[in-house]
């Protein structure tokens, strides 16, 4: 990376979880669009120009998403028969279908190293809650991320495959009980804000998702031989 440092700002700190990293990425950030990449995630060459044009087309957008490939263990991705769609391709998600979609699809939306977001809506929601990645859910703060969404407006989603997702034994999301417990946790903190939505509607959509979120965590206790969290 050092030897980048004409074009990347290396930060350092002690390790406190990914979301107080992503917290102080988007402390540190300069620029009007951010994006996330995690650490075994792979971008496609065109990422960053497919994300720019997609926010300049949907100027009024909270998050632009694209799609992605599965990439099983620690090989490299191999471009080069991925059929890369024009972004005439991109529709608009309105919340409650950007919801709905999350909750039954949610690979669709399964990690910010394919979402980018414009720096005015993570100040919102540094506004809304000082953090824009709470670290009490850290491993589970971008699902609070993306819960918090569509509280702000719609989102863009172009499923070109601009990105690829690593899945790997030691991966976070070979955790479950850890994932799932900390993805309740993060329900219940935005819980509040959806119940006093005048969009009865969105509301009722998530408390549907919630209490699937709980029958699933129940049914991950009982697997793992947990009577209680």
């Amino acid at each position: 990376l050092q030897s980048f440092t004409s074009r990347v700002t290396v930060l350092h700190q002690v390790n406190q979880g990914v979301a107080s990293a992503r917290n102080e990425l988007v402390a540190r950030s300069q620029g009007d669009l951010v994006a996330f990449l995690d650490a075994d995630d792979i971008w496609h060459p065109q990422y960053l120009e497919a994300q720019r044009k997609l926010a300049t087309a949907h100027p009024d957008a909270v998050a632009f998403f694209t799609g992605y490939l599965d990439l099983d263990g620690y090989g490299s991705c191999d471009w080069s028969n991925v059929p890369v769609a024009p972004e005439s391709r991109a529709a608009i998600l309105e919340p409650l279908r950007f919801l709905e979609t999350y909750h039954k699809v949610s690979g669709s939306f399964r990690s910010p190293s394919f979402c980018c977001v414009p720096r005015v809506v993570l100040d919102q929601l540094v506004k809304l809650s000082s953090v824009a990645f709470p670290v009490e859910v850290s491993s589970s703060d971008d699902f609070y991320f993306m819960l918090m969404l569509p509280l702000l407006g719609s989102v863009v989603y172009d499923p070109s495959p601009f990105a690829a997702y690593r899945t790997t034994f030691q991966g976070l999301s070979s955790q479950r009980l850890k994932l799932t417990g900390l993805a309740v946790r993060a329900m219940e903190l935005v819980q509040d804000r959806y119940r006093t939505r005048p969009d009865t509607t969105l509301t009722k959509a998530f408390e549907l998702f919630f209490a699937s979120k709980r029958r699933e965590y129940a049914k991950v206790l009982m697997g793992a031989g947990e009577t209680s969290s």
